[in-house]
């Protein structure tokens, strides 16, 4: 499966449109005929659920990103790391290695003083930001 990234222009230049490269996967996997959602994986050697360097799982869509993106590229390892997490524990990924994306959903919220009532508000601000990860497969 060839690897393509959607981009738009935005801000200080082009960006990842991460939604697109998500849906672009999960509907290459349905026109093969697979359902990404459906346990793709062998449990017994490495293909379990996909979990940080730390072992800690990976949720959302990250889960089926991951679980789907180890399937195409036939991955042996259930780990993913960043590039710095990767040389953090003493590793090295090596050059021309394929990424995958990891995505990270949260919001936080900011009080402003209303200019015309002068009132303090909350509003709420979400924000999705991408990873870079590698497989731990060797």
């Amino acid at each position: 499966m060839a690897k393509t990234f959607s981009r738009r222009t935005a801000g200080k230049g082009a960006r990842r449109d991460i939604a697109a490269e998500i849906t672009t996967l999960i509907l290459s996997k349905l026109e093969q005929g697979v359902m990404p959602w459906v346990r793709p994986w062998n449990a017994t050697q490495g293909g379990g659920r996909p979990l940080r360097h730390c072992g800690t799982a990976y949720t959302g869509i990250n889960a089926l990103f991951l679980w789907a993106m180890g399937d195409a590229m036939g991955y042996s390892s259930r780990y993913w790391m960043t590039y710095r997490q990767a040389e953090a524990l003493g590793g090295q990924v090596r050059k021309g290695e394929t990424s995958s994306l990891s995505v990270y959903y949260s919001q936080i919220s900011k009080t402003e003083q209303d200019r015309v009532t002068g009132e303090d508000q909350t509003r709420a601000i979400r924000f999705l930001k991408a990873y870079n990860v590698f497989n731990g497969a060797p």
